[in-house]
């Protein structure tokens, strides 16, 4: 039996991958619910976080509290196995992208986001992946992690315009 990696686009941040069945890949993310916890600029749709088309920009309003954070609920659990950030590919703005915590998570009794899973700091140094067009950052995780949320959430304090 072959296995096949899904995966889930996060428009222009991030592509997540998960061992199913065969080796293709699936985009999982297309169907999945995904949140801010501030106000996008411009009151962009948040939906642009998983729609795949990498050319869409959007971002956190100004004045952004301390942690912001998307994350996404992928409706049921999956084994996470690698996740890809698709930075901005129109060259504005790397800088941003930079101190950060991507992070698997299960759910609660609620239904809601529950307890961290794994999780691992990115670019904590103040480096930064290039927002050229192509740009993608992979993390590829040490084991399959399961669960059903996904979390990119800022570490910088106060966190860049």
């Amino acid at each position: 039996m072959q296995k096949l990696q899904s995966y889930i686009i996060i428009s222009l941040f991030i592509l997540f991958g998960s061992m199913l069945s065969r080796a293709e890949l699936a985009n999982v993310a297309l169907n999945g619910h995904p949140t801010a916890n501030a106000d996008l600029y411009g009151n962009a749709n948040i939906l642009k976080l998983v729609d795949g088309d990498r050319q869409n920009v959007f971002h956190g309003n100004t004045g952004l509290p301390d942690g912001f954070a998307y994350a996404l609920d992928l409706g049921k659990n999956y084994a996470v196995t690698q996740l890809k950030i698709y930075p901005r590919q129109d060259g504005c703005c790397a800088e941003r992208l930079t101190d950060f915590r991507i992070s698997v998570h299960g759910t609660n009794e609620l239904g809601e986001m529950g307890g961290e899973i794994w999780g691992a700091d990115q670019f904590a140094d103040g480096s930064n992946p290039p927002s050229t067009n192509g740009s993608l950052v992979t993390i590829n995780l040490p084991s399959p992690q399961t669960g059903r949320w996904i979390e990119v959430r800022s570490l910088k304090s106060p966190v860049p315009d």
